[in-house]
């Protein structure tokens, strides 16, 4: 009965991983520090299973995924801005689109961690991040 325990119990956390993952974008010009890495593995299932205890976790809930991160982040010693801006498909520089969606993302080493990108699709792009009507977040 103690190793059945054990599997399931394995199970329902590579569900958690496979979960709390699949939301996530993120890109650095240059690539992620290894110890930014480390902590996004690190992390992933705690985060996802405490946003799940509050009941909190949702696609749509970026600010709380943002700050829980964050505070990941830095307790860690990696700094991390919390970033409240736009997220838009078709965002053109000097134009806002009523479909454009507030979002919260974090930057962290001068590169961005959506926890919550997966609610726009799969197609997300760099680009597609902005602060206002006429300012690219990101290019």
């Amino acid at each position: 009965m103690r190793l059945r325990n054990i599997i399931n119990y394995l199970l329902e956390e590579t569900d958690n991983w496979d979960n709390a993952i699949s939301l996530w974008y993120y890109d650095h010009p240059e690539g992620f520090s290894q110890s930014v890495l480390s902590v996004l593995e690190d992390n992933a299932v705690d985060v996802y299973n405490e946003l799940q205890q509050k009941g909190s976790w949702c696609p749509g809930n970026c600010d709380m995924a943002a700050q829980l991160w964050k505070k990941v982040f830095e307790d860690n010693g990696i700094d991390a801005e919390v970033i409240d801006g736009f997220y838009s498909d078709d965002h053109e520089e000097g134009q806002s689109h009523r479909l454009s969606s507030d979002h919260v993302w974090l930057e962290v080493e001068g590169g961005i961690f959506d926890p919550t990108a997966g609610q726009f699709g799969k197609d997300i792009k760099l680009s597609n991040y902005w602060l206002n009507d006429n300012t690219r977040a990101y290019i």
